[in-house]
């Protein structure tokens, strides 16, 4: 799944993407989309579904910015290492890790605060930072299945 939030690297303001290799899900996804109406037969609605097609244009907006995706990437790992580069000898802070099979795009500046204390509190009152915590993993958030 991808989300396209005003807050991502490409946005159309709201709304997402689901991609799968699964034809069975995608046929369920697509008529799910579509306010339950069978693909195959107009105005027939098998399932209560949901209005989640994206309007022509926030889809052009989205394939606006996937022209320039390269350089809004570059931009965001540009300021990654400028905050890495600055904070690297921060006892206190886990900085986000890149290696051989996987670079952060920075979406986020995210860190993980290894001893916390006053920690949230005392960089937003001293440095103006916007800081707050952010969502716990993804194994403590339930989920409903699809199938």
């Amino acid at each position: 799944m991808f989300s396209f939030f005003g807050n991502k690297i490409i946005t159309t303001g709201e709304g997402g993407m689901v991609v799968t290799d699964d034809d069975e899900l995608a046929e369920k996804l697509r008529l799910l989309r579509g306010q339950g109406m069978d693909l195959s037969r107009r105005y027939w609605h098998p399932i209560v579904g949901y209005n989640f097609r994206m309007t022509n244009i926030a889809a052009a907006i989205g394939l606006g910015q996937m022209e320039r995706v390269n350089q809004l990437i570059a931009d965001r790992r540009r300021i990654g290492a400028w905050y890495n580069e600055r904070l690297k000898d921060v006892t206190a802070l886990t900085l986000p890790p890149n290696g051989p099979r996987c670079q952060t795009v920075y979406w986020l500046y995210s860190v993980l605060v290894n001893e916390a204390g006053g920690m949230l509190s005392t960089a937003g009152e001293r440095g103006g930072i916007s800081v707050r915590g952010t969502i716990g993993g993804r194994r403590k958030h339930s989920s409903r299945e699809i199938r």
